[in-house]
C-alpha cells in the first residue's frame, strides 16, 4: 500500500504492529516515490513498524506517532535512504521512537536538495552504527536541519553524531543551518574513538547547539574537529558531564 500510494496519501495507523516483507517473510526497506503521511492515531498507543523507508523520488515525508524498530531488519541499512535525485520537499519527524537500527538514522548520498529535515520530540536508541554515521549527509544539501526536543542514548557509539560532508560544489552560495536544541543525548559516542559531535565540512554552514544535556560522550575529538565547520557556533545553557575535550 505505501508503495502503491497516490502522491500526497495519509496512512493512519491503529495501534498493532505492521511489517514491510517480501514473499519470503523477509524484512525490508519500503521503496516509496510519493511524498505520504504515516501517521498513528492514538498518542498513547503508537503502532510498531518492522522495516526502513527507501526514498526512490525526490518527495516530502511526514512521520508522527510511530516507533520503528529494525531489529527484525536483514539489510542492515539506515532507517531512511535517499535515493531519489532532485529537490525533495520537507521532512519531518515528530512524536516518533526509532530504535534498533544498524547503520544510522538517515543516509543522503546522493545529490538531493531538501529544504528542512526536522526532527521534533523524538526518542531515538540503540542505532550502532555500524559502517555509517548516525545523522549522515554525504552528497546532498540539507537547509535547516533541525534535531529539538528529543532524546537520543546509547547510538552512534564509534561514530559521529552529525556528519553532514561538503557538497557546496554542487549546491554553491548555499548555506546549511545545524540547529540542536533542548535534547538530552547520553552514551552517544564511547569507546574513544576518533569520531566528533558535529562533523560538519558543508562550506557555508551555521551550528546551533543550545540547552542539551551531553552525558558520556567520550569520543577523543569531542565537539567539532573541522576547520570547515563554523568557527563561531551558537552555545549556550548546555550541561557535560563526563565528556572529552
Amino acid at each position: 500500500l505505501v508503495e502503491n500510494a497516490e502522491e500526497g496519501q495519509v496512512f493512519a495507523l491503529k495501534p498493532g504492529e505492521y511489517t514491510f516483507s517480501n514473499d519470503d517473510g523477509e524484512v525490508i526497506s519500503a521503496k516509496i516515490s510519493k511524498s505520504v503521511v504515516i501517521k498513528g492515531i492514538y498518542s498513547t498507543s503508537r503502532p510498531v513498524i518492522y522495516g526502513r523507508l527507501q526514498l526512490d523520488a525526490p518527495i516530502s515525508l511526514t512521520l508522527s506517532q510511530t516507533v520503528w524498530d529494525g531489529s527484525q531488519n536483514n539489510t542492515g541499512d539506515q532507517f531512511i535512504n535517499f535515493k531519489g535525485v532532485g529537490d525533495y520537499g520537507d521532512i519531518s519527524i515528530s512524536n516518533t521512537e526509532v530504535r534498533n537500527f544498524v547503520k544510522g538514522f538517515f543516509y543522503l548520498n546522493v545529490k538531493g536538495s531538501i529544504p528542512n529535515f526536522t526532527i521534533s520530540n523524538c526518542l531515538i536508541h540503540h542505532i550502532t552504527c555500524d559502517g555509517g554515521d548516525l545523522f549522515d549527509s554525504r552528497a546532498g544539501y540539507i537547509g535547516n536541519l533541525t534535531i529539538e526536543k528529543s532524546t537520543v542514548y546509547e547510538s552512534a557509539k564509534s561514530r559521529d553524531f552529525i556528519r553532514y560532508d561538503d557538497s557546496s560544489s554542487s549546491y554553491p552560495s548555499l548555506t546549511t543551518n545545524v540547529v540542536v536544541n533542548n535534547c538530552t543525548l547520553y552514551n552517544v559516542g564511547n569507546g574513544e574513538a576518533n569520531y566528533r559531535l558535529l562533523y560538519v565540512r558543508f562550506v557555508e554552514n551555521k551550528l546551533t547547539f543550545t540547552n542539551n544535556l551531553v552525558v558520556n560522550f567520550n569520543n577523543k575529538r569531542g565537539f567539532t574537529n573541522q576547520a570547515k565547520s563554523d568557527q563561531s557556533p551558537t552555545l549556550s545553557n548546555n550541561y557535560y558531564f563526563n565528556c572529552q575535550n
